[in-house]
């Protein structure tokens, strides 16, 4: 954990804006997700296939930026993970909405 804290505390600007860009556009695909489970489970099933085929190809190329910033594969896979996180909150807050 110490390491992950220090790679963190040097890690490139490229790497900051990659996990800071992630976040939020992980937030707007839950916010989407959210709402459209309001609508109706079929609506919701319907935007959850396109927005995990557009996710794959796109964390593998947050993976290796995180890398060339400094980061170890484990600490990018942690980096990226927390950052995915930020989809359940936009979930809840889209279903909230979507109300």
């Amino acid at each position: 954990m110490n390491s992950l804290i220090q790679n963190l505390k040097t890690m490139k600007a490229a790497g900051w804006m990659i996990f800071i860009g992630d976040m939020l556009h992980n937030f707007i695909d839950g916010l989407t997700l959210g709402a459209a489970f309001m609508v109706s489970i079929g609506e919701g099933l319907r935007m959850t296939l396109p927005i995990a085929c557009e996710e794959f190809p796109h964390e593998l190329g947050d993976i290796a930026v995180l890398l060339s910033s400094g980061l170890t594969i484990g600490q990018a896979l942690v980096v990226n993970f927390l950052a995915a996180c930020s989809c359940y909150l936009g979930f809840f807050v889209g279903a909230k909405l979507g109300l």
